[in-house]
């Protein structure tokens, strides 16, 4: 007997990734997960024409349809063609690091709304970046971010709510690899410049060594290959445990991790067989290892603030830093974490 597909009604008699769907909408769902970003709809993402495949890729979604880690654990194909399409991504961000710069202050949910790629300025020959312009490139690494499928498929909520609380984890994780591929201990800006406001004080020394150096470390200690760190990066972006997302959010996101750590873990068995589970979950244990350098970091900015105050501050930030009413409380705390930190060296 006849049925009808899920998706887009015409008839059917088969069952692909957990729903009723004619072999179009199958083919059409398989090749657009794992392929390359699928462009934004012109019509506010409610088209009835099947010629946008980002309306139809979520209605797919919508009707039920997840993409399972047995459909493509034993397809070598699928493993290489996502791995060659995230290194022509790094490598494109990598040659902006080195042309451009970025001067704006725009926050998260206007960078979330753009239809397109984030603007760059070309940086003049031999121009020499500040350290607060440094760090304004954090734009860059959220630039790469949105070139995931997977981003065009959430709403502006969620979208805003997923890079909030992932850019910095991912920017940090780059900064820490490009250190290791440099040869270097500890994590510097990509002119070699260092990570920190030269000011005429140190907050604490032991703290800025730790944010310096401690991931790179991890890293070395791994040997972490840029397949490796390509795709941990992928599966720890697409993250369906953040707090406040929709239903339809943690769904698009639990069926893309579940790809994208598939070909992790198969990556891994190819490379290192029968040690490959093993090196897997050391991987997976530096999504841990970035929660931490980040809460660092949020320390260190506490702890400048009590020294001078009024810090160069960018509306990309605003999600990680408290209202007026919970400075005082802040400050006590991260003031008894300075004390414990600086007394360790003792």
């Amino acid at each position: 007997m006849t049925g009808k597909c899920a998706v887009c009604h015409k008839p059917s008699n088969s069952f692909n990734y957990g729903i009723e769907s004619c072999g179009a909408c199958k083919v059409f769902f398989r090749r657009t997960i794992i392929g390359k970003p699928v462009k934004p709809c012109r019509n506010s993402e409610n088209c009835q024409s099947s010629t946008c495949r980002l309306c139809r890729l979520q209605k797919c979604i919508q009707s039920g349809m997840i993409f399972k880690m047995s459909k493509i654990q034993s397809d070598q194909d699928s493993l290489t063609g996502f791995l060659n399409h995230l290194k022509e991504l790094n490598s494109h961000r990598n040659r902006q690091i080195f042309s451009f710069r970025f001067d704006g202050d725009p926050t998260v949910e206007e960078i979330a709304k753009l239809p397109g790629p984030i603007l760059f300025e070309t940086r003049p020959k031999n121009y020499e970046m500040s350290n607060i312009e440094w760090g304004n490139f954090v734009a860059l690494t959220i630039d790469y971010m949105k070139k995931f499928n997977f981003l065009n498929l959430l709403d502006l909520k969620d979208r805003v709510l997923l890079i909030e609380n992932s850019f910095t984890d991912f920017d940090m994780l780059s900064n820490a690899f490009r250190a290791f591929e440099s040869k270097k201990a500890c994590s510097l800006y990509p002119d070699g410049s260092d990570i920190f406001l030269k000011t005429d004080f140190v907050v604490c020394k032991t703290l800025e060594n730790k944010i310096r150096c401690e991931l790179v470390g991890r890293l070395c200690e791994l040997e972490i290959t840029i397949e490796e760190f390509l795709l941990l990066t992928t599966v720890f972006f697409c993250n369906p445990a953040i707090s406040n997302l929709t239903e339809t959010g943690k769904t698009v996101l639990t069926s893309h991790q579940k790809v994208y750590t598939s070909l992790l873990f198969q990556y891994c068995l190819l490379k290192y067989q029968q040690n490959g589970p093993t090196r897997f979950t050391n991987l997976l244990s530096l999504f841990s290892s970035a929660k931490n350098a980040h809460k660092d970091i949020g320390h260190h900015y506490f702890l400048c603030n009590l020294k001078i105050g009024n810090l160069p501050f960018r509306k990309l930030f605003n999600h990680e830093y408290p209202t007026r009413n919970d400075v005082y409380r802040l400050t006590v705390f991260y003031l008894e974490i300075h004390l414990t930190l600086c007394f360790v060296v003792l």
